[in-house]
């Protein structure tokens, strides 16, 4: 499965504005640590806050 099949099932499940494509974890972590992932899935409550 490439990429492009991977989003398009994850679309089909969750909201598009939870799905972060190339996303760094660094965002994410404490530590400030943390590579590119390839997808990152985020649940409505997490995401509030991080939006600005």
């Amino acid at each position: 499965m490439d990429n492009n099949q991977m989003i398009a099932e994850l679309q089909q499940l969750i909201n598009p504005e939870h799905i972060f494509i190339d996303e760094y974890l660094k965002k994410h972590t404490y530590t400030k640590l943390g590579g590119k992932a390839d997808f990152f899935v985020t649940p409505p409550l997490i995401l509030r806050k991080y939006k600005k």
